[in-house]
């Protein structure tokens, strides 16, 4: 895909494409890196038990719809990973929560694929209210383009559920469970590309300071973030822009188009709609983010990890004005 434009080929045809790419390293055929469906989801009071009792019914309705590829999972008690065959760990973590196990701790609960395939979850469940707790799953970018409606009512009623302050869906670099944060000779090319792909577990520190991320196909924002930028008349201006709104009680999801555009910025096309919603939450971005190394995105070396973080942040700024 990064040897050739794509300018020419429809956005179903190119996540189709993505959606079978796996790649390798150097120095091994062996799969490293494929691309997934990633929804990140941030919270506040990771500590409380009732959000964590919600945290781990989502979980539940993930290995509801994702069970059979799921292999293994974290042990409740070790932290270990360890097979799922013939176990329900979410009625493991259910048990121990309502006992108190996780009194004054953390929660992590983490469930995947072995193979090098685009799914697995991972909830952190922070006990500090001043650290973000996350939730985030990888699904195939198959499963949304079988039904991109059912898809996005299925992220909208999640983040009714689980009530985030902010979050994103988006086409993401994959690789098997633990991050692709070791491999940037892979991802990276592709990253600095396609301005539509996004970025797994990216600068959680700018969620202390309550601003936003990131944007991207789908954006999760609650009511504080919603009234910040400018309440319903600017909810109505980016709807009249082509932005499709998902309201819920506590939030909105934001859908820049009906299924997500990559772009390419060496053809010089670039997801419109995308950059309608980075417009919008431009006052509210951590656009100075991230101030150290180990917040940013790992780059292949010479570049630096700030300064490309911190472009790509602000990658629509280098776009054509969007009228």
């Amino acid at each position: 895909m990064a040897d050739q434009t794509t300018s020419d080929k429809s956005p179903e045809a190119i996540l189709r494409e993505l959606d079978g790419i796996r790649m390798g390293g150097d120095r091994s055929a062996t799969p490293l890196m494929c691309f997934a469906m990633f929804e990140h989801l941030y919270f506040r009071g990771g500590g409380e038990a009732e959000l964590r009792a919600r945290l781990l019914e989502a979980a539940a309705g993930f290995l509801a719809q994702n069970g059979e590829a799921v292999t293994h999972y974290f042990s409740e008690k070790t932290g270990n990973e360890a097979p799922i065959a013939g176990k329900d760990p979410v009625a493991l973590f259910q048990a121990r929560l309502a006992a108190g196990g996780f009194d004054g701790d953390d929660m992590s609960f983490g469930a995947f694929s072995k193979e090098v395939a685009p799914v697995d979850l991972l909830i952190h469940a922070k006990r500090s209210q001043k650290l973000p707790s996350a939730y985030s799953q990888a699904r195939p970018i198959a499963a949304m383009l079988e039904d991109p409606d059912a898809f996005v009512a299925d992220v909208v009623a999640r983040a009714a559920q689980l009530r985030p302050e902010q979050g994103t869906v988006s086409v993401n670099p994959h690789r098997l469970f633990g991050g692709i944060a070791g491999y940037p000779k892979l991802y990276w090319p592709l990253v600095a590309r396609f301005p539509g792909l996004g970025f797994p577990h990216l600068i959680r520190s700018a969620a202390v300071e309550r601003k936003i991320i990131q944007a991207n196909w789908l954006t999760i924002l609650d009511d504080g973030y919603v009234e910040a930028l400018g309440g319903d008349a600017a909810l109505a201006e980016l709807e009249a822009k082509g932005i499709t709104l998902h309201r819920y009680e506590g939030g909105v999801v934001l859908q820049a188009g009906p299924i997500p555009e990559l772009g390419d910025i060496n053809a010089g096309v670039w997801p419109r709609g995308l950059a309608h919603v980075y417009a919008y939450i431009a006052p509210a971005q951590a656009r100075d983010a991230p101030t150290k190394p180990n917040q940013a995105i790992k780059v292949p070396e010479p570049l630096d990890p700030l300064e490309e973080t911190r472009k790509w942040l602000t990658r629509f700024d280098r776009m054509p004005e969007v009228h």
